[in-house]
Order: C-alpha cells, then sequence, then structure tokens
C-alpha cells in the first residue's frame, strides 16, 4: 500500500543532525558493506526520509542507508523531509520495512503490537488498512508472540518459520518447546506438525509434566514425552508411506502395517508408564 505523505522537499542534511528514533523497528541493521560499496559507486539513489523534531531531525526510513553513510564517511546525505506526526511515522517506517521485507517475523509482530496495543494507533483491521496488508496475516503474526521465548528465538534465527510456528498454537508451553526441538532436529514440514499437533490435542493425557522440586523422577517423564512425540511423528510417517503405495507392492504394505501396529503398542506403553509415574509424583506430593 502506498503511503500517503505529507507535502514535502529534498535537502542535503549534515549527518551530525539526524538521530535515530527512539523506538525503532529493527534493533540491529545488519551488515550494510554492499549497500555501501553500490552508494560509493552510484550515490544515494532513495533519500533517507525525516522528520523536523526539536532541534535535529528524526530518521523515519532509511536507517541502513544512513548507517552505509557514516561507514563512508559522508557528511551530508540526500534526506526527504516531511511534516510527520508519532503515528505517520511509525506507519512509513512500518511500511518502508514491509515493502523491502527487513523485519524478521517476530520484529513484525512486536511492531503490529506496538501500533495497536502500546500505542493505540488503531485496531488491527486499521493497522491492516494502512500497511496494505490481510487481517489474517496482522492476526497471525499477533499471535505468534504467545509463543514461549525460546520458540520466538527460533523464528527469529530462521530455525521455524512462521507456517511452522502456527502450528504449535494452542498446545501448551511444554509441548511447543519439545515441538520446536523436533522441526530444529528432523526439519519436520508444517503437514506433519499439523497432525501431530492434532493428536496432542485431542490426547486426554497431554505431554505436561507436574513441575515437583525435587522429583527423582521428573527427568524420566520429560524423556517419556519426547520418545512419545518421536514415535507419534514416526507413525505419521508411516502412515504417508503407506498411502503411497501401489497395489502391487502389497507384500511391502503388510510388513509395513505390522511395524505401524508395533509402533502404536510402544506409545501405548509409554503413556502408561508416564500415568504411573504421574501416580507415583501425585502421592509423593500430598
Amino acid at each position: 500500500m502506498k503511503q500517503e505523505l505529507h507535502p514535502g522537499y529534498v535537502e542535503e542534511i549534515e549527518v551530525k543532525l539526524i538521530r535515530r528514533s527512539p523506538h525503532p523497528l529493527r534493533t540491529n541493521v545488519g551488515l550494510v558493506d554492499d549497500l555501501a560499496e553500490s552508494i560509493a559507486e552510484k550515490g544515494l539513489l532513495e533519500p533517507i526520509v525525516i522528520r523536523p523534531l526539536e532541534d535535529k531531525f528524526e530518521i523515519v526510513a532509511g536507517n541502513r542507508r544512513l548507517a552505509a553513510c557514516k561507514s563512508l564517511g559522508m557528511r551530508k546525505v540526500p534526506c526527504h523531509i516531511l511534516n510527520f506526526n508519532d503515528q505517520e511515522a511509525y506507519e512509513a517506517a512500518l511500511i518502508e520495512n514491509l515493502q523491502h521485507k527487513t523485519l524478521n517475523p517476530v520484529e513484525e509482530a512486536r511492531a503490529f503490537q506496538t501500533y495497536v496495543k502500546d500505542y493505540g494507533y488503531g485496531s488491527v483491521s486499521e493497522l491492516a488498512r494502512r500497511i496494505g496488508k490481510s487481517e489474517q496475516y496482522v492476526s497471525q503474526r499477533l499471535r505468534l508472540l504467545s509463543l514461549p521465548e525460546s520458540v520466538l528465538n527460533k523464528i527469529t534465527n530462521h530455525l521455524v518459520n512462521p507456517s511452522q510456528a502456527s502450528e504449535l498454537l494452542g498446545l501448551d508451553e511444554t509441548d511447543q518447546c519439545m515441538m520446536s526441538d523436533l522441526v530444529v532436529r528432523s526439519k519436520v514440514p508444517s503437514k506433519v506438525l499439523r497432525k501431530i499437533a492434532k493428536e496432542i490435542k485431542s490426547d486426554r493425557d497431554p505431554f505436561s509434566v507436574p513441575d515437583f522440586e525435587g522429583s527423582d523422577t521428573r527427568h524420566v517423564q520429560k524423556s517419556l514425552n519426547k520418545c512419545i512425540l518421536l514415535l507419534r511423528t514416526t507413525m505419521i510417517r508411516f502412515d504417508d508411506i503407506l498411502q503411497n503405495l501401489g497395489d502391487s507392492n502389497w507384500v511391502e504394505g503388510e510388513v509395513l502395517l505390522s511395524e505401524r501396529k508395533a509402533i502404536h503398542d510402544q506409545i501405548d506403553r509409554l503413556i502408561k508408564l508416564r500415568m504411573k509415574l504421574n501416580k507415583i509424583e501425585y502421592v509423593k506430593a500430598l
């Protein structure tokens, strides 16, 4: 969506007169070497967007460009000066970052939360309209923030993608952390995660482990949880293989069905053992 800008003008401004926003959308502008090389060769093709504020100018959009110019020792840089208020400046910065795809999904989610909740600039639907995204897109990003910090770190570091992370929503924190670890280790696709999450949600005996301080069996329970999760994942993959077998491979199919039943029986045994340990812990806690 094109931002509706106030009338402004372009002028070269001294770098020392430009300050960063106290609430930047990105905590780190990343490497600027390639950008600096391009600016040195061709000049700054897109002016930095700033607004007058008190005795200096505040950068609205172009933090990375400004950092590259500083690395080249430039004293002045071309700037598009606009008379934005706080909300307009935030919207312009958000739109530019979305268009250039410079924010990771967690940074996007936190920027959306700041707009809607912290600053109270507008509703989810209003924000979606202003930035040219669907309400569903904005809502899904905001829901990511309900995940544990350890999972959010995996998303930030591109170990778990937003599609995979969305399949973890609705599970308890223990399951979310275990399944995110499974994604990192085994590269489990969203389709498989969805099936596992569905099974967990429908299981009357979920993976939650009572957290009794000093428990002798707590680590055993956690190990059982991991084994059950991995076996369930294996069984889903067995089902996928079975569905793709042709009629001519009926012998192979029979063998796989037999092994699938063995995995299912093992899951049942582990669940019963876990329930037994839970009862022991309950009695110990009385």
